[in-house]
């Protein structure tokens, strides 16, 4: 086993004897498997530069075994349920997690973890639908007895409906989340459903908590649960989850000049509740820079005019993006409660400023890789930009819009950011920023001093 895992496998002959052939440079982990022996790992193998390694022996015992048996909360087998062995550090050295295959009970719950070196394990069982981290049980090797006991998670039954109508909708998307806001729901676990009735049946991703359920169909807004507790092993049921049409959202770009923008990139995206805690705006917008907001897309028209329909009720922020200008946004979000549109302010992207400038260290050496980070002061809630500086120690900002701003560097020498922050040490600056105007810099980095 190399740096990125399994680099190559081999088979020893009649003697026992094997051979690796084409095995990079370094210090591997070599395993011997055999059914029925107990599982052996070298660790800190070498491999020099001439491919050349010391002898390896591998002494391999007769394997032992951990059988037992996992039922459900009423005592029934359950079949299909993987069961991996984690040797404990004492009492297997030579053995490293991951090397023993794991198990899987048949159809009366039975299962046997076989080829065992002698020593102490953890067994996890682990079966989708009975809790998110599996049921862990502490054997040792030779144990004929063990018993799991898995509870099935909660079971979640209830219909989406036409808010007007009443009538079911016999298509719709459905998802869960932790939170009753749209922006944490988890699409991985979304699911389309068609149904002439409109129901639905899904298994809660945790045993225990909390969850809320989200619904989408075409021409409807989003529309969520009540907060369903959740019990293990129990069925929830008559969850009714209400579609409305929706709110429409309407807005213009325009440029430099108040001429339209077209074809510019608009993103409605659900802002967090405020709670009277400062910084949640700020939260909102580095969860949509990293890509993991829940939000709208849609491009301008030849007039700058963008529209967002079926929008369900709730706080939304709306950013706009477009070659070769500045970003934008509304100075606030803007709040829904009815199904009556809503006309945002217009919002205008101008040129923006050019900010160019170096990093050096004191003695005037460039510093490659070091990152830098610019923000808007004012209490803007806008997600940092970043550049990292080249081999020359220069870095570039184009299209920043006026005002002032704090540069923030971090590290620098060596092209990598971590190695570079234990040598160099972190310098903010303010920079003002004129809309139409290049500006440039020079940043110095102090060496940190190490702790005596």
């Amino acid at each position: 086993y190399g740096r990125a895992g399994l680099e190559s496998t081999t088979v020893s002959g009649r003697d026992g004897t094997f051979q690796f052939s084409h095995i990079s440079v370094g210090r591997k982990r070599v395993t011997a498997l055999l059914n029925g022996f107990a599982t052996q790992t070298l660790q800190g193998v070498s491999v020099l530069r001439d491919g050349t390694t010391p002898p390896l022996m591998f002494r391999m015992p007769m394997g032992l075994s951990i059988s037992g048996r996992v039922v459900d909360g009423d005592g029934n087998g359950l079949a299909g349920v993987q069961l991996t062995p984690t040797p404990k550090r004492r009492g297997t050295p030579q053995a490293l997690p991951g090397y023993y295959q794991a198990a899987v009970s048949d159809e009366t719950g039975s299962f046997e973890v076989s080829g065992l070196a002698p020593g102490a394990y953890t067994v996890t069982a682990r079966l989708v639908g009975y809790g998110r981290d599996g049921v862990r049980v502490n054997a040792r090797s030779g144990d004929d007895q063990l018993l799991f006991e898995m509870i099935r998670n909660p079971t979640v039954q209830g219909r989406v409906i036409d808010a007007e109508t009443q009538l079911p909708l016999k298509e719709f998307l459905l998802m869960f989340g932790p939170s009753p806001h749209l922006l944490r729901f988890i699409s991985s676990q979304a699911r389309m459903i068609r149904d002439s009735d409109g129901r639905f049946e899904i298994v809660a991703p945790d045993s225990t908590g909390t969850i809320y359920l989200f619904a989408w169909a075409r021409n409807r807004a989003w529309g969520s649960s009540d907060a369903i507790s959740l019990v293990p092993g129990q069925t929830v049921n008559d969850i009714v989850i209400d579609l409305t049409v929706g709110a429409e959202i309407r807005g213009v770009v325009s440029g430099p000049q108040a001429q339209p923008v077209s074809g510019a990139r608009v993103e409605l995206v659900p802002t967090l509740p405020d709670n009277g805690k400062s910084g949640t705006a700020f939260f909102t917008a580095l969860l949509r820079r990293g890509g993991r907001s829940r939000g709208l897309r849609t491009r301008t028209d030849a007039q700058g005019n963008y529209r967002f329909q079926n929008v369900h009720a709730g706080s939304f922020q709306v950013y706009v993006s477009a070659s070769g200008l500045t970003r934008g946004e509304l100075a606030a979000p803007v709040t829904l409660n009815s199904q009556d549109p809503v006309n945002c302010e217009p919002i205008q992207l101008m040129i923006g400023a050019r900010l160019r400038g170096d990093v050096t260290d004191e003695n005037g050496k460039p510093l490659e890789g070091a990152r830098i980070e610019m923000r808007p002061r004012g209490g803007r809630a806008v997600a940092p930009r970043s550049a990292e500086s080249d081999s020359l120690g220069r870095f570039e900002f184009r299209h920043v819009r006026a005002g002032m701003h704090e540069l923030i560097v971090i590290g620098g020498g060596g092209g990598s950011l971590f190695p570079q922050a234990r040598s160099s040490s972190m310098v903010s600056r303010n920079v003002l920023l004129e809309d139409g105007v290049d500006e440039r810099i020079s940043l110095v980095l102090k060496a940190s001093r190490g702790r005596r």
